[in-house]
């Protein structure tokens, strides 16, 4: 839903262009150990003719800024997924100070950093010895605010960003008709996995009471990846979708009142295999 939601926005702007082929998209990925300097960039030892010397590489944040003054007249978008997996305050550390905008766009404020400024100077951008953000450059972040494993993102770094809320609603067609769909049989009955999806979600908020985080998405199973072969689709559903409804979402429920399958299947062993044999093993 996220990643897909900053898709579209971004090809609103270059329609033309695929994003994974497009010089003024750059992202990134953060995790526990992310950093600082994976962000901005840092000085490592390279090898030159024998003689070892210390070289800035530059982070993709830097990389990013480099391209926005280099092509002023550009939409460049710095996409940063999973914000909360990380200390993101601390891995935008002074740049932190750039996020506030203007009226125009630009930085509201202005910082000193050396390496950034190297950088761009050693590329002929010569902007002055403070670093900014100009208008050009905009930063998309995605979080799941309900996610439990996550570190927490404090109110000043928060409301330097503007929100948008995106829901599990499944997408459609520009002729009506579902994104991402498939059916199949289980005993006597059909399943279709827009609703399937969707009536899972109902039984795990609103039944189960879990946190939002554990609700499935359209797009939890692309079933475009495998055209024309309804066999690997079942498969997949069988493999993907099942394990994670018996580890993550069945096994976090505090309550027996209410199960996502039969109550007769107490191993996962014979819920697999008599899903394997098409059989209905939801409750």
């Amino acid at each position: 839903g996220k990643s897909y939601g900053v898709d579209e926005l971004i090809k609103e702007c270059y329609p033309n262009i695929e994003i994974k082929d497009n010089p003024f998209i750059f992202k990134t990925t953060i995790y526990s150990d992310y950093s600082y300097y994976n962000f901005i960039g840092n000085i490592i030892p390279t090898s030159k003719n024998g003689e070892i010397g210390y070289d800035f590489k530059a982070g993709v944040f830097t990389q990013a800024l480099a391209r926005a003054f280099e092509y002023k007249d550009k939409e460049i978008f710095l996409i940063v997924e999973e914000m909360s997996r990380g200390d993101i305050a601390s891995i935008f550390g002074d740049v932190f100070q750039l996020l506030d905008r203007d009226e125009n766009g630009n930085s509201e404020y202005s910082i000193n950093n050396d390496l950034i400024s190297k950088y761009l100077d050693d590329k002929g951008i010569k902007i002055g010895d403070k670093i900014f953000l100009p208008r050009n450059f905009h930063i998309i972040g995605t979080v799941n605010t309900s996610d439990q494993n996550v570190n927490v993102i404090d109110t000043a770094f928060k409301r330097r960003f503007e929100f948008i809320y995106i829901d599990v609603a499944p997408a459609y067609n520009e002729d009506g008709t579902l994104k991402n769909t498939f059916s199949f049989k289980l005993s006597d009955k059909k399943f279709e996995w827009n609703r399937l999806y969707m009536a899972l979600n109902e039984l795990i908020t609103t039944k189960m009471e879990l946190n939002e985080d554990k609700q499935i998405g359209q797009f939890f199973i692309k079933f475009n990846n495998y055209i024309d072969n309804d066999n690997q689709k079942f498969k997949v559903i069988q493999n993907k979708l099942l394990h994670y409804l018996w580890d993550d979402v069945q096994a976090a429920s505090i309550t027996d009142e209410y199960s996502i399958f039969d109550k007769k299947y107490r191993t996962f062993s014979s819920l697999y295999k008599d899903f394997g044999d098409k059989k209905n093993i939801f409750s």
